[in-house]
């Protein structure tokens, strides 16, 4: 099976339209229904300062193959969330379909920023990404193949786990991350510390330690749920939940 990261400017595509525009926003298109003819629906998280969510959602709904674009989280949530509905045209149609009708398979969570749409996508035959790519390019859209490689067996996850991991740290935690690795902050008898992450990436020592928690959080909560499954479920049975605020 290969795995292919491409990242894709899609022109009409209010997703990558608006988004070029917004920088210090970030999307994740979260899920995605097909509707009738050219018209999807999805649910997109928006991540930004809440003036900046707001001036995207505006430019949004003002986009031409906006079908509707309606906030579902409240104001003061971690993440915006809405669920959007466009009408692609027919000879511009959404990635996906591009991707299905080339035979390949996509992984569910695409990150956009900068107007650049991040698609992950699997095929057994390299013919069918090459078709993808001609498809996606004859439509006057940009295309870059940034990774291209032979994962194995559909049976060996380490890739798409890895890809369900980066899709939920924000550039800025992916960052203070990367400069904790190369730092040696986890390394066997490191001497790095919080303060030299900080420095590294000239920001505030509690904003680096803040980044560094959250990233610590996401990636062990993945990976506990990934090797002990039955313990996560557990704890998360309404039974369990009522046993354990009796006895507090």
């Amino acid at each position: 099976m290969w795995e292919a990261e491409l990242a894709v400017r899609h022109y009409g595509c209010p997703v990558s339209d608006v988004s070029s525009s917004h920088s210090s926003v970030r999307i994740e298109n979260v899920s995605r229904v097909r509707l009738t003819g050219g018209e999807a629906k999805r649910l997109l998280a928006v991540d930004g300062a809440e003036s900046k969510v707001a001036a995207f959602a505006e430019n949004y709904r003002d986009h031409d193959a906006t079908v509707e674009f309606e906030r579902v989280s409240a104001g003061d949530a971690n993440r915006a969330y809405f669920i959007s509905e466009v009408n692609y045209p027919a000879n511009n149609p959404s990635i996906l379909k591009l991707i299905d009708d080339a035979g390949c398979f996509q992984y569910s969570t695409v990150v956009v920023e900068h107007g650049i749409e991040h698609w992950v996508v699997y095929t057994r035959h390299k013919d069918a990404l090459r078709r993808l790519v001609d498809a996606i390019e004859e439509r006057s859209n940009n295309v870059r193949l940034a990774r291209n490689v032979d994962v194995g067996p559909i049976s060996d996850e380490e890739a798409i786990h890895y890809h369900a991991l980066r899709s939920e740290l924000t550039k800025q935690q992916l960052a203070a991350f990367e400069a904790a690795l190369e730092l040696g902050y986890y390394a066997e008898n490191n001497q790095a510390t919080i303060s030299d992450i900080a420095a590294f990436l000239d920001v505030h020592h509690s904003t680096a330690g803040e980044h560094i928690k959250r990233v610590e959080n996401t990636l062990l909560s993945e990976v506990g749920r990934h090797l002990f499954p039955d313990v996560v479920n557990q704890n998360t049975q309404p039974e369990t939940l009522r046993s354990d605020l009796s006895e507090c």
